[in-house]
């Protein structure tokens, strides 16, 4: 989802060694630091896809699919 959003992987540069670490340690690049226009709420739930710690990250596809449909924007009358 980074990727789609930002058109690129969170750590584009280094060995694949040096990716692997970088994706254990670093925070990844803000996704509004490569795009503004992408909404906090969407931002929000892809820094909880990726983060560090396990118990910190969202679990399971669903959990991802409900996070993204509350951000929905319908208009009236249609779903």
């Amino acid at each position: 989802l980074y990727f789609l959003l930002v058109g690129q992987p969170p750590f584009p540069d280094g060995t694949p060694i040096e990716k692997l670490i970088k994706h254990q340690i670093d925070p990844p690049p803000p996704l509004q630091a490569l795009r503004r226009e992408i909404p906090s709420e969407v931002a929000s739930v892809v820094a909880r896809m990726m983060a560090k710690r396990p118990g910190d990250r969202i679990q399971t596809a669903e959990e991802v699919a409900d996070a993204l449909a509350l951000l929905s924007v319908y208009p009236h009358g249609s779903k």
